[in-house]
């Protein structure tokens, strides 16, 4: 008979087993821990086992330690969680906008606004889907757009002008009439009367400031961007800012990346062929064909080419492409001018005839501006030095560049040809691309229900609650005698400002709130109102849609500033941290598994999400954030403690600057610390300040009867910190592209690599849970001489 205390022994270690055995590290014993066993569970342990190399040492290199089989077998670019999180939101869109499908967007029929939204997207996908249309119309569409350009700008002569030329009447706008209809737009369309052997300077003057106009308000970006934002002044009212252009490269490409230039000129010589040559080459074909473009389109090609080179020489690096245009505008040294200022500084253009064709007649110019005086003085110098023959073929291209992705795929390929797009995205997929882009806050409407449930919002407003009381603990004034106070170089009133700045903290989760307000149907349709979609005609629904946005940009210029609108869609999947409103922004898209999910221990969303979270709360702290007040006004409110944070700052540049990206011509090219100062602050504050939130409410319920942390099958190896810091590390597993080094260097993020590796080594906590000893690769010393190890707003070292 068995022994009563053997059988007590047995029934011990039975329930360990099941319910997991206590882990020893280093002599001590850690409580004894549950398996997380739902199928969201299971499924995410065996993706991350997938990825990992479990076989190398973690303080040697994290990134192949957590990411090292995924990295084996990736292609160039592609990385793990962006890729689902992007994945699951298209799936989403797709599903939405396509209406032959069964889970498709539906009105409600009591909602008649409903009903015209869900009519306005679903004639948008589907004449994006009506390849046989676009095929039948070809290259005509463009090419009736490209008359306009010699019509408004005529030169003689010109290769793209016709021999003959009547006097004639523009109506740019033509066949937009009837889309304005609900709003009294209709009184703005314009009439022009330009003749076209206009030949003195003035005329010629008045031409150029019409065509720009024109662009402008068809919103085609042309020498110059007029952007709408926030008045950094009059913090409730917008402003209008002259900025410089984005051309068909990257800037630094004109200069350092001849072979780029190459090809770029030889894609321009082939699309002024295939547009203006009577016999289309390309017509009905499935390839890219060879053809020898003609020698006076190759010409065209270099004097567009040529100018642009010079242009790019006056235009700030593009740096990241998906920053927000209101934080781009801190950057830039401006001038607020007038319209006579302007004028008196411009003599090549009339600004009053440039607003009178790119504003509607119920907008009226602005007062004043704020202006890149730099860029557009030098802009001046260079049409000084232009023919208008050039300057007509620069309008021409830039019309073609913005315009030819709407055309049949036979004209598309192309330019696709040109950008290496080795997959083609389904059409399917294009299309639903396109109608968000053309009807984002429709498909926002639908889109945040289906992606983001009222559970997975009330996890998100959880843990940004949680994050920002860690923070506001950070900032709490120092208590005499405080054994390790936070922030010791925080002075007192610095320390009340960060509070304030931190109370006032505004936040937008899911989709706009307002302008419109995405959560309501009535309020999307009052805002649509204007605009007309023709479930036949997708180039003109492109078309309609530019100036559409163009208007609705600039109705808002003498409206007030909307803090609750959002910059992005609720599909799109980037966060962000507005300055100037003192508000962090959560699109829908963003909030996908993996980055969060509600059945997730919370060790994987606090890393994942809860990171994200505290990254854009850093960032009102740091080497911009400080510069702006609770309010957003540009405020000396850090002085006090400006000196000591830049030194700590300098640690994080210096670091940084060390590390290396490969190019694409096998070598190794440095980063720049001091252009990725400010993300390398959220990095760094984020992982430390998402893991102090987690691991106090963790420290607090070890048996997860509050808080969900049971370990993951498979996996239970690792801790529940080890595994915050895996799921970190798997948030910016990505293959590198070393054709892509231009902009890697030039993006004010860090690559992916290093946001792993350069995060960590800064890391105590990261230290800690993997045991890593001092002088390792991931824990490096810190010593008198040597700053290894930077803290800003983590843990000092």
């Amino acid at each position: 008979m068995m022994n009563f205390h053997l059988f007590l022994l047995i029934s011990a270690a039975l329930q360990l087993v099941a319910h997991g055995a206590p882990i020893t590290d280093g002599g001590v014993c850690h409580t004894p821990y549950e398996l997380c066993k739902t199928q969201e569970c299971i499924e995410e342990a065996a993706s991350i086992l997938k990825g990992m190399k479990k076989y190398k040492k973690p303080c040697d290199d994290f990134e192949q330690f957590a990411c090292g089989e995924f990295l084996d077998h990736a292609k160039a670019g592609e990385s793990i969680m962006n890729a689902a999180v992007q994945t699951k939101a298209d799936e989403i869109v797709q599903r939405l906008v396509n209406p032959e499908l069964r889970d498709t967007a539906k009105p409600d029929p009591k909602d008649p606004g409903s009903a015209n939204n869900v009519r306005r997207m679903h004639d948008t996908f589907t004449a994006c889907m009506n390849e046989a249309q676009i095929f039948k119309a070809g290259r005509v569409p463009l090419q009736r757009e490209l008359e306009k350009v010699v019509k408004a700008y005529s030169v003689p002569g010109s290769p793209i002008q016709p021999k003959k030329a009547p006097g004639f009447t523009i109506n740019w706008k033509n066949g937009i009439e009837g889309q304005f209809l609900r709003n009294s737009w209709t009184t703005s369309i314009i009439n022009l009367s330009i003749g076209y052997n206009m030949a003195t300077d003035n005329d010629k003057k008045n031409e150029l400031s019409a065509i720009m106009g024109q662009f402008l308000g068809n919103g085609l970006t042309t020498l110059i961007k007029l952007q709408v934002d926030q008045d950094d002044e009059k913090l409730d009212r917008n402003v209008m800012s002259v900025v410089p252009t984005r051309l068909g490269l990257p800037v630094d490409y004109y200069k350092e990346a001849p072979e780029f230039v190459r090809r770029y000129e030889r894609l321009i010589g082939e699309m002024f062929h295939i547009l203006y040559e009577p016999n289309d080459p390309v017509a009905g074909r499935t390839d890219v064909p060879d053809f020898d473009v003609l020698q006076h389109w190759q010409e065209v090609a270099k004097r567009v080419v040529g100018f642009e080179t010079k242009l790019a020489a006056f235009i700030p690096s593009d740096g990241d492409d998906d920053a927000d245009d209101n934080n781009i505008r801190l950057q830039m040294a401006s001038e607020r001018l007038t319209i006579d200022q302007m004028n008196k500084r411009t003599p090549s253009l009339d600004w009053k005839v440039v607003f009178r064709n790119a504003l509607l007649n119920n907008v009226k110019p602005p007062e004043e501006m704020e202006v890149d005086t730099e860029y557009l003085d030098n802009l001046v110098k260079l049409l000084k030095v232009t023919d208008p023959e050039t300057i007509q073929l620069v309008f021409a291209w830039s019309m073609i560049r913005q315009l030819s992705g709407s055309l049949d795929a036979a004209h598309r390929r192309t330019i696709d040809n040109f950008r290496q797009n080795s997959v083609e995205d389904s059409r399917n997929k294009t299309c639903a691309e396109n109608t968000l882009k053309v009807v984002p806050d429709i498909v926002s409407h639908y889109f945040v229900p289906a992606a983001l449930p009222e559970n997975a919002r009330a996890k998100v407003q959880e843990i940004i609650n949680a994050t920002i009381s860690t923070y506001s603990k950070s900032f709490q004034p120092i208590q005499p005698n405080q054994p390790n106070p936070p922030y010791d170089w925080l002075k007192g009133d610095t320390r009340k400002g960060a509070l304030l700045k931190l109370t006032k903290l505004g936040q937008i989760i899911g989709s706009s709130y307002s302008g419109p307000d995405d959560r309501n149907s009535s309020s999307i349709d009052e805002f649509y109102s204007a605009f007309r979609v023709d479930g036949q005609d997708h180039f003109g629904n492109q078309v309609r849609a530019k100036i559409f946005w163009a208007q609705v940009k600039f109705g808002r210029l003498h409206k007030d500033y909307d803090p609750r609108h959002m910059g992005n869609s609720a599909p799109t999947n980037n966060a962000y941290n507005s300055l100037r409103t003192n508000t962090i922004v959560f699109p829908a898209a963003r909030l996908q598994s993996p980055m969060l999910n509600t059945d997730f221990p919370e060790y994987l969303n606090y890393a994942a999400i809860g990171m994200t979270v505290a990254h854009e709360i850093t960032h009102s702290f740091d080497n911009n954030g400080i510069d702006y007040d609770e309010a957003g006004r540009e405020s000396d409110w850090f002085k006090p403690s400006r000196e000591a944070f830049n030194d700590r700052a300098q640690c994080l540049v210096k670091q940084f600057s060390n590390f290396k990206i490969p190019g694409s011509d096998g070598k190794d090219y440095p980063l720049n610390g001091a252009l990725k100062l400010g993300e390398n602050i959220a990095d760094n504050g984020g992982i430390d300040k998402a893991y102090e939130t987690w691991f106090e409410r963790y420290q607090s319920d070890l048996q997860s009867k509050k808080y969900n942390n049971k370990r993951l099958q498979g996996l239970d190896e690792y801790s529940p910190e080890q595994m915050f810091f895996i799921q970190y590390a798997r948030s910016w597993c990505s293959r590198p592209n070393p054709d892509n080094y231009k902009s890697d260097l030039a993006d004010t993020h860090s690559p992916d690599k290093w946001r792993i590796i350069g995060v960590l080594q800064n890391s105590q906590d990261f230290a800690k849970a993997f045991n890593c000893e001092a002088g390792s690769k991931m824990n490096p010393h810190k010593t008198k001489d040597n700053d290894t190890k930077c803290s800003v707003w983590s843990k000092p070292a």
